[in-house]
C-alpha cells in the first residue's frame, strides 16, 4: 500500500473516532430552552382567516386538499405568526364563518368532515358554509347567539346525505338557534335528517 493511501486511511480513522467521541459528548448533554409566552403548536393548518380589523376574524377557508382530519373543531381564537400564517393562540376571536355567493365557494363545501364543533364565539354563519358535507353525522353547536338566516339559506343543504342522519348537540351556553339554520332551500333539495 502506498504511503498516500495509508495516510488517508489513518485520517479517516481519526475522523471516525473524533466523530464518535463528539456524538457521545453531545448526547450526554441536555439542551433546553424556554419560549416566551404560551403557544400551542397544534396549528389548525387547514383553516384560513380574514382579519376583520377589530380583534376578530372570519373563517374563510377549509383547506380540504391538505387531507385534514374528518372530526373538525373550529377554534374560538387564533393568532398570527411572524410570517403571517394562522395558528392556535388567543390574539383574535373567531366570530364568523364566511358568507358565500355560490355553493362551491362555501367554506366547508363538499368536504369529507364527519363532525364539526362550532365554538361559542361564532356570531354569524354564512350561506353555503357546510353545503354538500355528505358524510357529516354530528354537529356540536356552541354558538351562544347567531344572527337569524334567511329562508333561502343553504348552510347545511345536502349535509349528512350519506348517513342515517345528523346528531346535533347544543351546548349549555346556547341562548338561541338562528332561524332557518337547517331549513331546506326547496322541496327538491336534500335537507339534513336531524
Amino acid at each position: 500500500m502506498s504511503l498516500k493511501v495509508k495516510l488517508l486511511s489513518v485520517a479517516a480513522m481519526i475522523c471516525l473516532v473524533v466523530g464518535v467521541l463528539l456524538v457521545g459528548i453531545f448526547a450526554a448533554e441536555t439542551i433546553s430552552f424556554t419560549m416566551q409566552g404560551s403557544i400551542n403548536y397544534e396549528v389548525p393548518f387547514y383553516f384560513d382567516f380574514a382579519d376583520n380589523g377589530d380583534g376578530t376574524v372570519t373563517l374563510t377557508a377549509f383547506k380540504k386538499d391538505l387531507n385534514p382530519p374528518t372530526d373538525i373543531v373550529i377554534p374560538a381564537t387564533v393568532s398570527k405568526s411572524a410570517n403571517g400564517s394562522w395558528m392556535d393562540g388567543d390574539d383574535y376571536t373567531v366570530t364568523s364563518i364566511a358568507e358565500a355567493t355560490s355553493s362551491s365557494s362555501g367554506v366547508f363545501y363538499n368536504s369529507n368532515i364527519t363532525s364539526i364543533e362550532i365554538p361559542s364565539t361564532i356570531e354569524s354563519i354564512g350561506n353555503y358554509a357546510f353545503y354538500g358535507c355528505r358524510n357529516l353525522t354530528e354537529i356540536n353547536y356552541n354558538a351562544i347567539s347567531v344572527a337569524d338566516l334567511s329562508s333561502s339559506n343553504r348552510v347545511f343543504s345536502y349535509a349528512g346525505q350519506n348517513g342515517n342522519g345528523i346528531t346535533v348537540n347544543f351546548g349549555d351556553g346556547v341562548k338561541s338557534i338562528p332561524a332557518y339554520l337547517f331549513y331546506p332551500y326547496s322541496s327538491t333539495s336534500y335537507s339534513p335528517n336531524i
